[in-house]
């Protein structure tokens, strides 16, 4: 992304009223105490699958019930979440001692994988918000990096290193953009030099067709057992998924793009027969 669109981007969501979030991320630390440590993880558990905006409303709810002593639960019907919100709460000296034991950031991530309803995405999400200089590779972070050929991580570093801005701040501007539509993450986004991508994106689109043609073929043949980390027939699934996104995304009409239409109906022919003997 060119530095001029970040900070064109940036000043629209300060004039947004969205500063005081762009100043927090700039300063954010590690939680001072047992109560900050678990407050941020109820946050970031109300916020995982959930539109920003009402995920803020449910954690403001379940914040004044748990100040009441009461459960999760009579403010928040997914028992799941209420139950490891409430764990947690009850036992947050517990894990923030055990948290603040760890003195590496690669091993205090993984650390907050171990926690209930934290997985591989949002555990960066509590990083980042326990002063982690990270980025949370969400669908919008993911797909931003796409249009660029890039990672999450390496288009925010690249920028940060730009700007000065902290990595997690850069993060934070481009998914508060993408959530309040200043940028659209399904669409290319103009006048930002694609074109020198194109020749990337169509080498993505060849590897797809690769994935998914040899799948059908080792289904076909016999040759992939069921032990297999990956089911053959999910990987067809996955890369020809892929492939109808990047296709969407950047509107492409290339030698790649005709070889997967003319593939698809082999494929879909292939999975439909037996193996051979």
């Amino acid at each position: 992304m060119e530095v001029n669109l970040y900070r064109e981007i940036r000043a629209k969501i300060v004039a947004m009223g969205y500063g005081k979030e762009i100043d927090w991320a700039e300063s954010v630390g590690e939680p001072g105490n047992a109560e900050d440590f678990a407050t941020e993880y109820i946050f970031v558990v109300c916020n995982s699958g959930m539109k920003a905006q009402i995920a803020r409303t449910i954690f403001q709810k379940i914040m004044a019930a748990i100040g009441k002593g009461e459960h999760p639960s009579t403010v928040f019907g997914h028992e799941g979440k209420s139950k490891a919100i409430w764990s947690v709460w009850q036992n947050r000296h517990d894990w923030f001692a055990r948290y603040l034991a760890i003195h590496n950031e690669d091993g205090k991530v993984e650390f907050l994988e171990t926690m209930p309803w934290i997985g591989g995405i949002t555990k960066w999400h509590l990083a980042k918000n326990f002063g982690v200089n990270a980025v949370k590779p969400d669908r919008h972070l993911v797909r931003l990096g796409d249009m660029y050929c890039t990672t999450p991580d390496a288009l925010c570093r690249a920028l940060a290193d730009v700007t000065g801005d902290r990595i997690g701040t850069v993060d934070y501007v481009l998914w508060r953009a993408c959530n309040t539509g200043i940028i659209d993450s399904n669409k290319p986004l103009k006048g930002v030099g694609m074109k020198p991508q194109l020749k990337n994106v169509s080498v993505k689109i060849s590897i797809a067709c690769d994935d998914g043609y040899k799948s059908t073929m080792a289904i076909k043949s016999g040759a992939v057992t069921p032990d297999l980390a990956v089911d053959p027939k999910t990987a067809v699934l996955e890369a020809f998924t892929e492939l109808t996104r990047l296709t969407a995304l950047y509107g492409l009409e290339t030698e790649a793009l005709e070889r997967f239409n003319s593939m698809r109906a082999a494929v879909a022919k292939d999975l439909a027969e037996p193996a051979e003997a």
